[in-house]
């Protein structure tokens, strides 16, 4: 065993905002009271988006372009070392994801891995998880 999954129970969205200043009032309340749940902020030359719990910001929804809804897979490795020295594992995750045909968004962080996916493919997913070679957290 490489590696464990592990599942939080909330929902999430990516919200795709046009100016990001129009919500960093909201951004940094979520941040300073420090919500539960996982949020990448993400800012490219095409868009600027927020990946967090749906249930979080009615603000921020009103003003961004929503995804559909998700479930997070964090992404746990086992090596001493941390994961810089550990290879192929998001590789042998998503193929298995892919092979069970579904779709995925992964975020890394400096030092995890996570992974969202369609929450109406969660039961496919633990399935999935049941029958491999890794540990699965809920």
């Amino acid at each position: 065993m490489r590696f464990q999954v592990e599942f939080d129970s909330f929902h999430y969205r990516i919200f795709k905002i046009s100016d990001l200043k129009d919500c960093l009032l909201q951004i940094l309340h979520i941040v300073l009271t420090k919500q539960p749940g996982f949020m990448s902020i993400n800012v490219n030359p095409d868009e600027q988006s927020i990946v967090m719990r749906s249930d979080i910001c009615p603000d921020i929804a009103s003003i961004a372009t929503c995804s559909t809804i998700y479930r997070l897979m964090k992404v746990d490795l086992y090596t001493p070392n941390g994961g810089i020295d550990e290879y192929g594992v998001l590789s042998e995750l998503t193929k298995k994801l892919a092979h069970h045909k579904i779709p995925i968004l992964l975020i890394s962080s400096f030092n995890n891995n996570y992974v969202l996916y369609p929450l109406d493919l969660h039961p496919s997913v633990l399935k999935m998880c049941e029958s491999s070679d890794f540990y699965t957290i809920n």
